[in-house]
C-alpha cells in the first residue's frame, strides 16, 4: 500500500476528522491489498470513490457485492450503498475512540436503524 496525505473536505466526519486536517491515508495498489476489502470491520475508516469525489467515512457493513457506510454527522443514516471495488484505500493512523462508537450505537437503537 501506499501511503499519500489527503485533505479532510467536509465536516462529516467531525469531530474525529475535522475540515482542512491532512490524514495519511494508505492506498490500494495491488490485489492483495484489495482483499482487505473483505476484512474491514465495523467502525473501520476507509476512502471509497463517491459521485461528489473520494469521500472519507466509517465502515458499518457488508451487503453482498455494495458495502454500507455511514457518516459520524449522520450515524443512523446508510451512505449510498458503494460497490466494493470503489473502495480505493484505509485509514489506518485514525480510529473512532469508544464515545464515537458508543454516540453511534446509541443514536442507532433509537432510531432502529442497525
Amino acid at each position: 500500500m501506499q501511503e499519500i496525505p489527503v485533505r479532510i473536505a467536509s465536516d462529516s466526519m467531525e469531530p474525529l476528522l475535522r475540515t482542512g486536517e491532512v490524514i495519511k491515508a494508505h492506498f490500494f495498489q495491488s490485489l492483495e491489498d484489495k482483499q482487505q476489502i473483505y476484512k474491514l470491520k465495523k467502525f473501520d475508516l476507509i476512502l471509497f470513490e463517491a459521485t461528489n469525489g473520494v469521500t472519507c467515512h466509517f465502515f458499518w457493513k457488508h451487503q453482498d457485492q455494495l458495502i454500507l457506510t455511514r457518516s459520524l454527522k449522520n450515524p443512523t443514516d446508510n451512505d449510498f450503498p458503494t460497490e466494493k471495488n470503489k473502495v480505493i484505500g484505509v485509514i489506518k493512523n485514525k480510529k473512532l475512540k469508544f464515545k464515537h462508537k458508543f454516540y453511534v450505537y446509541t443514536k442507532c437503537l433509537f432510531s432502529r436503524s442497525f
